[in-house]
């Protein structure tokens, strides 16, 4: 209708031009009026097929990593609209900031929910009223709008689209190679590593939408009846995003006037001999602190509000459960304790913790039980209360369950067979746990056969390592079932098999610190070991070692891979002490070392720093499926008697290691950690902690913890003061938090 009435009044105007040029011609040649006047191209009636609406499909996506506090993306340059931008096809840049420890982001739709329907347009459902596209301030483009009456503008505004089709898929490039991925139907998140420095990242959108004919379009609809038309929209947001180096990282700071911080306890009492920052388990939503001298005689899960402590179960133990809050700092969530807690069971001696489950021992527990047992059996209760088999140990099993926000007991564990070995039952069952998606290792260091079989007790603290089957049966149901136990190839009388423990989903790494022979290189492929004399020797006391095993995806082959020794092996080192492994790398800390060297593989040979300590890295040859010495890793400022090594945490590409007895120049035994970055193969160091609420013998770094954006260390030793009466707590030990 508009293009017509154009089309007429154009031609209407060209008519009377016409007629006026004739009359004066029809007068006079010579007259300067009869001079024709320059053409003039008849205007060209507006036609578009493009939409006639301003889209925005879902533009704005949230980055974060696991932790949910990621810096939200903003636009650039500091202004309120994106840098960069089109009405289609869409082009927009974001620019963000990320803590170096924020080792991958989740992309994810924001939910439709979180806005308010009158300032963000119009929310397309489908058929199920889910969220599936969101129009942002929807209007109709200029181009359009100049060419319509306003009632027709009013008309196609009230109008909601209709979504036949949309995909989204992100697209970013990870050592010079591009990757995409798709986001499924039900707009999942996807994840994607960071790496140190700018990574450029783009989400692709793409929607097939029915939108109202206008009236405008170049190309007419058959017949007058089709109202409607389908139009292809395709967006491209590009998320800069740059990880901060390793030297930003910082103790967590409350508020700009309070100072350093260590962790809140608010509503947990400390006491004397708790050794608060001994045991120590984290992930991504919990940071869990084992302290099994813990007296108090409650049973069960108590929120920290409910909290009431008392001294009549004396080391009974517990296990303190740490959330964050909203400004990512760690705060009291509730204490935990056994379902038949009594005095000397020291529950909290290890902890494990693997998204909504974890696992938390306690090796002097007395129960003659034995096996596994499900918490809502019969007899789990009448099991639980004989006592009859002293410090015999027992693992306990806990479900987080959402809803509720608690921790549920769901499985109690004890030994296999619970029999009397060497006089006594004490293996210190479950002093050492690790769990993981689908398997759980309990270590029994104070073990006594030779290879596993109950009753045998002819090598006294060989150790051995239990292994569990776990799978997830419901939302929060699992279940346990035992596989098998492993013993060292060449176990030995006091070698404690077992003191350390660490997994991927390859391979299980158990460390045996007080190990005697005196080799000094690696044994790959042991199942072709002939020299078993040679192996078995033990000529260097406490040398240490480390156990390779492999495993499938469901742990239905467990098989001895690799032996391990130090290339400079010597007595009482301790190697194996402490153990960190991911994908291809392993570390292996040997807080006893005594190598006069600083930095990185210098002077395997000199003996002359006495405990001095050294960490040693180990890379895996796919190939072959051998494991190599790569790194021989001395402190920067190699100091004897600091056992650096003692405890080491790694993620990604960030390596920490702790050296409880460092001295500083007022304090002895204060401790002191180090941070390195390992990036393709190279490790460099980065900063060291040796300054922060130091004291004498609070032995910082003696554990820790690391995971994305949060490094937690132990001062166990740590004597603290009465806030009320100004007098001592020794060995109350504190936790200090940086993020």
């Amino acid at each position: 209708m508009l293009a017509a009435s154009q089309l007429k009044h154009a031609t209407c105007q060209i008519s009377v031009l016409f007629l006026m040029i004739g009359l004066i011609v029809g007068c006079s040649r010579d007259n300067p009026l009869s001079t024709p006047e320059e053409y003039v191209e008849p205007e060209t009636p507006f036609c578009t097929d493009e939409s006639p609406f301003s889209f925005e499909l879902l533009k704005r996506v949230d980055f974060t990593n696991t932790n949910d506090d990621f810096v939200t993306p903003v636009p650039g340059d500091g202004v309120d609209e994106p840098a960069e931008g089109s009405v289609n096809n869409q082009v927009i840049t974001y620019h963000a900031t990320a803590p170096y420890l924020s080792n991958f982001t989740v992309v994810t739709p924001i939910p439709l929910t979180d806005y308010k329907r009158n300032e963000l347009g119009e929310v397309i459902l489908n058929e199920e009223n889910q969220p599936i596209i969101l129009l942002l301030n929807k209007e109709v483009s200029p181009a359009v709008s100049q060419n319509l009456s306003e009632e027709k503008i009013e008309e196609l505004e009230e109008f909601v689209p209709e979504v036949n089709t949309i995909s989204y898929s992100i697209v970013y490039s990870r050592n010079g190679e591009t990757v995409t991925d798709a986001f499924d139907e039900d707009l999942v998140s996807l994840s994607t590593d960071l790496l140190e420095g700018q990574n450029d990242l783009s989400i692709k959108i793409n929607a097939t939408t029915v939108v109202p004919i206008t009236g405008l379009e170049c190309e007419k609809p058959s017949n007058d009846s089709i109202k409607t038309r389908s139009v292809t929209l395709a967006y491209e947001l590009k998320y800069s995003i740059t990880r901060d180096a390793l030297e930003e990282f910082t103790a967590t700071v409350p508020d700009s006037a309070a100072g350093l911080r260590d962790l809140d306890t608010t509503g947990i009492e400390i006491k004397q001999n708790d050794e608060f920052g001994n045991v120590i388990a984290l992930n991504d939503n919990f940071l869990v602190l084992g302290v099994p001298n813990e007296n108090s005689a409650f049973q069960g899960v108590v929120a920290v509000s409910d909290l009431v402590q008392d001294d009549l179960a004396i080391s009974s133990g517990a296990a303190f459960v740490f959330t964050k809050d909203e400004n990512n700092l760690w705060v009291p969530h509730s204490v935990i304790k056994s379902s038949n807690n009594e005095a000397g069971d020291l529950f909290g001696t290890a902890v494990s913790i693997y998204g909504s489950t974890m696992a938390i021992s306690a090796p002097g527990e007395d129960s003659y039980a034995a096996g596994i047992h499900e918490n809502d059996a019969n007899n789990t209760s009448s099991l639980k209360i004989n006592n009859t088999a002293e410090n015999s140990g027992a693992v306990y099993f806990f479900v987080f369950d959402e809803e509720t926000n608690r921790w549920k007991e769901t499985h109690y564990i004890k030994p296999k067979d619970n029999v009397i070995s060497d006089g006594s039952f004490n293996t210190r069952f479950g002093e050492k746990l690790q769990l993981a998606d689908n398997i759980l290792l309990l270590a029994a260091p104070g073990e006594d056969s030779v290879s596993g079989i109950a009753g045998d007790s002819s090598l006294p603290d060989s150790g051995i390592v239990y292994t569990y089957s776990v799978e997830q049966t419901s939302p929060l149901t699992y279940s346990l079932s035992f596989l098998t136990g492993l013993k060292a190839f060449n176990p030995g009388a006091g070698d404690l098999f077992g003191s350390t423990l660490a997994l991927n989903e390859r391979f299980i790494a158990i460390g045996a610190p007080f190990e005697d022979n005196d080799r000094r290189d690696i044994t790959n492929n042991l199942s072709t070991v002939t020299d078993l004399n040679r192996i078995e020797n033990n000529n260097r006391l406490n040398s240490g070692a480390v156990y390779i095993f492999s495993r499938n995806e469901d742990n239905s082959a467990i098989q001895e891979l690799a032996f391990i020794k130090s290339s400079n092996s010597d007595a009482d080192d301790f190697f194996g002490s402490s153990l960190a492994i991911d994908e291809t790398v392993l570390f292996v800390g040997a807080p006893g070392e005594d190598g006069r060297g600083t930095g990185l593989n210098r002077d395997l040979a000199s003996n002359t720093s006495k405990n001095s300590g050294a960490v040693y890295l180990y890379s895996l040859n796919n190939t072959i499926n051998a494991w190599f010495e790569t790194s021989y890793i001395k402190a920067i400022d190699n100091q004897a008697g600091s056992n650096f090594g003692q405890f080491i945490g790694f993620d990604k590409n960030n390596l920490v290691i702790g050296a409880p007895a460092f001295d500083t120049e007022l304090y002895v035994d204060t401790g002191k950690v180090y941070l390195y970055q390992y990036k393709q193969n190279e490790i460099t160091y980065t900063q060291g902690f040796d300054a922060i609420g130091n004291a004498d013998n609070m032995n910082k770094g003696k554990k820790l913890a690391i995971k994305n954006r949060h490094l937690i260390l132990g001062a166990s030793r740590f004597t603290g003061t009465d806030s009320g009466t100004g007098n001592d707590i020794p060995f109350m030990g504190k936790v200090i938090t940086y993020q």
